[in-house]
């Protein structure tokens, strides 16, 4: 029993916050550069593995991990603050990212599936970034 009158009417619900047209940038799209970032940084060697089908070297692990710290800290920024500035600043490093390992891809043959799997990845969150600081009211 709610105390209320059987005839009175029904609310209409409110939208779960979660369902909003903030969800890409507030939530998805950090969370998944997130996981990207923390499979770079805690487990490089398998996941330059799984792109590549060859053991990677000590080095490219090294800067296998310093990609996936910086993709950590930019979730955790976007997170805080989603502003469209952020998320332009972002896609900007993103694309920037991306045209330097097409750089890679080119200049290093035995790095050329991971440049180029790396830059499809940039390439998307700079596209989303964008997208989204396109999509967002000014404010």
């Amino acid at each position: 029993m709610t105390g209320a009158p059987p005839d009175a009417p029904v609310p209409e619900a409110v939208p779960a916050p979660l369902l909003s047209q903030a969800l890409l940038p507030r939530v998805v799209f950090p969370v998944i550069r997130a996981c990207y970032g923390a499979a770079l940084l805690c487990v490089p060697g398998p996941a330059l593995h799984l792109v590549t089908g060859r053991l990677p070297s000590p080095r490219a692990c090294t800067v296998a991990r310093v990609l996936g710290a910086r993709h950590l800290a930019q979730a955790v920024l976007t997170l805080w603050r989603p502003r469209p500035a952020v998320l332009r600043a972002g896609a900007c490093i993103d694309a920037c990212h991306a045209a330097s390992m097409l750089a890679l891809a080119a200049a290093e043959p035995p790095m050329r599936r991971a440049g180029l799997a790396d830059a499809a990845a940039a390439t998307v969150f700079a596209a989303t970034g964008a997208a989204t600081t396109s999509a967002r009211p000014p404010g």
